[in-house]
């Protein structure tokens, strides 16, 4: 399943839209880079203006959003860590994704030289990212251009990690390993009695703050996985049948499979797997 979708959940280059108050929380990290103009951003009780040359990352889970209607190009990156942590386990690797971790948000206003670096390093993503019939060597490129990426970030925050005092909230925790512990599981027949258990929480309190910070229900997270799961099936192999990729993803029937993809996709998997 070699594609780039199977690394970044989300990715948009320079984006230059006019942007739109839109709060919102989600389980995996994030990025933007502001290459020009500006906006208000808010980020939990949080609020400041993003401008050219500013980086922030986000762990995800805090609301957070613009809060103005404002004009500005930026690059957007979505990735979960159960995608990109294999990436990071070589020998003697740092811990790329503990910046994510360990802040709830963090930004840096760049200085030219490193403003110059983050943008061909996004440029480099782009390039891999849109690839109209990804190859293994594409793919592997990606992942590459990520990693140097991830590094960028990692070298920004030494010293903010090494200042930080805090530890991340236990909400913002338990709801990490709780989505750790979805997407190495959401293929099993998995329940909330189990998931409860593998993080040791209770399930009315797990049930509670996922639903508080991430804005899905475990349930609904569950699915997405399944079906984001289903749609890199699909692209690898045009020939997989609708049942036989339903059953690998956890679904138990095909017509409830059918109705969450159609929900979250927009179309059915027959009419997926066709285009």
């Amino acid at each position: 399943m070699h594609t780039p979708q199977s690394i970044i959940e989300f990715f948009a280059y320079r984006m230059a839209d006019r942007i739109v108050r839109f709060l919102h929380s989600h389980p995996e990290y994030e990025l933007i880079y502001i290459h020009s103009g500006w906006y208000n951003y808010f980020v939990g009780v949080h609020s400041f203006t993003l401008t050219e040359g500013d980086l922030i990352i986000l762990n995800g889970l805090s609301l957070h959003g613009p809060m103005m209607k404002d004009s500005c190009i930026r690059t957007d990156i979505r990735f979960s860590e159960a995608d990109v942590k294999p990436l990071t386990t070589l020998p003697d690797s740092v811990d790329l994704l503990k910046p994510f971790r360990d802040f709830q948000y963090y930004r840096w206003h760049l200085d030219l030289s490193r403003r110059n670096e983050i943008e061909q390093l996004l440029l480099n993503i782009r390039r891999f990212y849109y690839v109209g019939s990804p190859d293994l060597t594409s793919y592997n490129r990606l992942r590459a251009a990520l990693l140097e990426l991830l590094l960028f970030v990692y070298d920004c925050s030494l010293t903010p990690m090494e200042q930080k005092g805090s530890v991340p909230v236990h909400k913002e925790i338990h709801v990490r390993k709780t989505v750790t512990y979805i997407e190495e599981h959401f293929m099993n027949d998995l329940t909330l009695d189990e998931l409860a258990e593998g993080v040791h929480l209770s399930k009315f309190y797990l049930t509670r703050i996922f639903k508080e910070l991430t804005g899905l229900t475990v349930f609904e997270y569950i699915n997405k996985q399944r079906i984001k799961e289903a749609k890199l099936l699909f692209m690898s192999d045009r020939n997989r049948t609708v049942t036989e990729v339903c059953y690998k993803v956890g679904f138990k029937h095909p017509p409830n499979f059918s109705t969450a993809f159609k929900r979250l996709v927009g179309v059915t998997p027959e009419q997926f797997r066709k285009y």
